[in-house]
Formats: structure tokens, C-alpha cells, sequence
């Protein structure tokens, strides 16, 4: 059950909320894996498993970015085959890519995009987090000094929503085309 927040603040508060919850208190406590820490073939998210009834139900709590990437690779997978979505890589790894992608590339150099592109949603948020940090110290300095930072940080957060609604849009118009491409198979 995937669940996604379009902030790391958020985020990480809906994990937090998952995880300690006294709502799935049952016979074993909710376990938390941070998929961030320990990303797996460039996936990032949060996975709560709770226990209802004494059955195990696992929630992904991730970010719209992180989702979109997600979404992106379980399609591809649904066309290159399911092991993509485990680190193994397409079948036909040498093959052309087809669907929306560049005539030339391969379906290799598609993972390797999408491994990058992993990356940069992780830069992207993890400078989102040090923003609302800086925003939360701002709030304990002297006037003068807050109002000169707070335009600063200004500035700098609507350059990262730009960043973050671009990514966002390039992620949202190639899982849609992807399963364009996918009912057309």
C-alpha cells in the first residue's frame, strides 16, 4: 500500500506516524525500514510493517518523487521484465529500448538514467530537509539578521519547487507514456 506526501516533511512525519501509532498495536510492535538509508537498486522510501489481526501489512510511505520514480520502474518491468524491479536488470539488457525513449539507446542505458535520476531525487530532498531546517533555525535569530536569511531562503526554496515540479512532470509524462506503451504491447 503505497503512500506518498509532495514534502520530506511530510514524509517523514507519516512514517514517524505509521511506526509508533498505537492504532496497530497488535501482537508485535510496527517495524520500521528506512529505505533511504539503505536504498535498494535506487529505490528510496520508508516501509512500515504493521501487524492487524497478527497479519503483516506492509506500508510505503514515500514522496511524490520517489513514487513517480517507483512507478516508472514497475512499468518498465511489466515490459522488460519483472527483474528489473530487483536490481537485475532487464532482459535484453542490450536490446533498444523502443517505447518513448531515444532510437540509440538501449534498455542498459534507460536503467542507468533512471539509477541517476534516483540520485538526483535524493540530492533534491535531501536538500529539501536541510531548507526546512534552516528555516527553523532562522526563527531563533535577531530581526535583521532573520529578514536577510529568510529572503535568501526564500529565493532558494522556489528554485527547488522548480526543480522538484520538473522532476515531477518529466516522471509524471514518462509513467504515462510507458503505459501508453505498455496497452500497446
Amino acid at each position: 500500500m503505497p503512500v506518498s506526501s509532495s514534502t520530506v516533511v511530510g514524509w517523514n512525519k507519516i512514517g514517524q506516524l505509521y511506526a509508533s501509532s498505537g492504532e496497530f498495536a497488535g501482537p508485535k510492535d510496527p517495524i520500521k525500514k528506512d529505505r533511504r538509508k539503505t536504498p535498494s537498486f535506487g529505490y528510496r522510501a520508508v516501509h512500515v510493517i504493521v501487524f492487524v489481526e497478527s497479519i503483516p501489512v506492509e506500508i510505503q510511505v514515500r514522496t511524490r518523487l520517489q513514487d513517480g520514480w517507483a512507478q516508472t520502474v514497475e512499468k518498465l518491468g511489466d515490459i522488460w521484465g519483472r527483474s528489473l524491479r530487483y536490481g537485475t536488470g532487464p532482459e535484453q539488457p542490450g536490446a533498444l529500448a523502443g517505447l518513448i525513449f531515444p532510437p540509440s539507446w538501449t534498455r542498459s542505458q534507460v536503467v542507468e538514467a533512471l539509477l541517476d535520476i534516483a540520485v538526483q531525487i535524493d540530492t533534491l530532498e535531501s536538500v529539501q530537509r536541510e531548507m526546512q531546517q534552516l528555516k527553523e533555525d532562522i526563527e531563533e535569530l535577531d530581526p535583521e539578521d532573520e529578514a536577510n536569511l529568510r529572503d535568501r531562503v526564500g529565493q532558494r526554496s522556489r528554485e527547488l519547487s522548480i526543480a522538484a515540479n520538473g522532476l515531477q512532470a518529466g516522471l509524471d509524462r514518462l509513467t504515462r507514456d510507458l503505459g501508453t506503451q505498455g496497452d500497446a504491447r
